[in-house]
């Protein structure tokens, strides 16, 4: 019987395959039932020489194509580099490792929204001492909404809370992280504007219907506190009466922990700022005194303390960066002159006022702005860092 030379070759070509498919095995699962590593993949043995991550989208903003949704292998890979997760090409191979893995993409993966997604690593021996991993991974549905519930408050409403949370929440995601941050954070500092000084936080648990992540918090609000006594030492610009008015809280109120915060660093400061007092601080001490009688409220006497400092002047400001017209120029324009009272919002106003004529490259005001205060005489030297475009 006479054989071909093709019928030789297909020959050939078919034990070449069947002995590939028994020499290098199809991808098996890495981490099998309990835990336990598929015995193939030898820790700090099987070298990694390839990785692949399946279930991600294709790249295509080259196109000018931008998924809202999109999640790409490049911010994954990027996001294991940071975290110093995973193995790299050529490292040996580490169970451990894989697991997390695994773990974290699902936890990357629930901040942005896809809290039920799957990821499971797979190896492919390709010797007897290499191999490739694959991460398979499926994202599942995208949420879409969130609701919130509270339990446990007497004092202040469910629907204010809610509100209030809602103002930290929305239009930000839905994942864990985001919603236990608004309840930890937020709903306690709202809390505490309505007097509860020792409200708590005693559990968050999450839930998922359909497309939307159920936050439920419970809540200890604990007593309410009143304004009892006040006492301000240190106000020379400001008398009492003012700061007082200015604060709107007296004797008697419900303490609005919150709003003392911003009254006492943001506001009172922006007003001596307005004055030229560039070292003002400030701290306020509550005396918290706790109700004798359940359902009563307690006491928070205050004692609040200033340090006004000097009032500071504008010596000198220089423009750096540009030809002697142009700093003449920009110093002409500029709200603030050599001999002014240095105020905050007129310095801001100036900052904002070159970045509007667009014929500089733009000037952020703690990179490109040198502040310089001297305590010895109260006065203060601006240095100017512009770049032409």
């Amino acid at each position: 019987m006479r054989v071909s030379g093709f019928s030789v070759i297909v020959a050939i070509l078919c034990i070449a395959v069947f002995a590939r498919a028994h020499s290098y095995p199809t991808y098996i699962r890495i981490i099998e039932g309990k835990g336990t590593t598929a015995s193939q993949f030898v820790d700090d043995k099987t070298i990694v020489v390839g990785i692949d991550y399946v279930g991600l989208d294709v790249d295509q903003r080259g196109y000018g194509i931008y998924p809202d949704d999109a999640i790409y292998e490049k911010n994954l890979v990027s996001e294991l580099d940071f975290r110093k997760l995973g193995i790299n090409v050529d490292e040996p191979f580490k169970a451990y490792k894989i697991h997390q893995v695994e773990k974290h993409i699902r936890e990357w993966l629930d901040e942005k929204d896809y809290p039920r997604a799957t990821v499971l690593a797979y190896g492919q021996l390709v010797s007897e001492a290499e191999m490739r991993l694959k991460y398979v991974i499926e994202r599942g549905d995208l949420l879409t909404a969130y609701e919130v519930a509270f339990s446990g408050n007497k004092i202040v409403r469910s629907g204010d809370l809610i509100e209030d949370f809602g103002q930290c929440a929305n239009g930000r995601g839905f994942s864990k992280k985001l919603l236990e941050y608004c309840a930890q954070k937020l709903s306690r500092s709202y809390m505490w504007s309505k007097g509860l000084f020792k409200a708590k936080i005693t559990d968050v648990s999450f839930s998922l219907h359909k497309n939307t992540r159920v936050t439920a918090i419970k809540v200890d609000e604990g007593p309410q506190y009143r304004l009892g006594d006040i006492k301000i030492e240190g106000n020379k610009v400001f008398s009492d009466a003012e700061i007082m008015a200015m604060s709107g809280q007296y004797p008697g109120d419900v303490i609005d922990g919150r709003r003392l915060q911003t009254f006492i660093y943001e506001e009172l400061k922006s007003k001596y700022g307005e004055l030229g007092y560039a070292e003002y601080d400030a701290e306020f001490v509550p005396d918290i005194i706790d109700p004798k009688e359940k359902g009563t409220n307690g006491i928070c006497n205050l004692e609040i303390v200033l340090n006004e400092g000097r009032r500071f002047s504008v010596r000198k400001i220089v423009f750096s960066g540009v030809d002697e017209p142009v700093q003449r120029a920009l110093l002409e324009e500029f709200p603030l002159k050599p001999g002014d009272i240095f105020v905050q919002s007129k310095f801001a106003a100036g900052i904002d006022q070159i970045n509007d004529s667009t014929k500089f490259q733009f000037l952020d005001k703690d990179q490109h702005v040198d502040i310089l205060t001297d305590s010895n005489t109260s006065d203060v030297d601006l240095f100017i860092k512009v770049r032409n475009r």
